[in-house]
């Protein structure tokens, strides 16, 4: 993939300038999306690429949003973040 890496916010830009964010699975079924990278993916018509195993899904930001849980983001952390279950995203 040609693609920018980024110093804040989404992990990168790809060659099309949509960002794209990449959050990866290993030992728990599901991934930690953080709140201000979700809403900059969300404003930006951005997408995530969700890793696990071998397997890469990529879904865009704007349907993560439905996948979410409803309620506040978690704040145990210096930022807010939600968890989202890996069998949500596989195909």
């Amino acid at each position: 993939m040609n693609a920018e890496r980024l110093s804040r916010g989404p992990d990168g830009v790809d060659k099309d300038g949509v960002p794209f964010e990449i959050r990866e699975s290993r030992r728990t079924p599901k991934y930690r999306l953080q709140k201000d990278v979700h809403e900059e993916l969300c404003r930006r018509n951005g997408y995530y690429l969700f890793k696990r195993g071998k397997t890469i899904t990529k879904v865009d930001a704007n349907d993560v949003t439905l996948l979410l849980k409803k309620g506040g983001w978690n704040r145990d952390r210096t930022y807010p973040y939600k968890f989202l279950s890996a069998n949500l995203v596989q195909e």
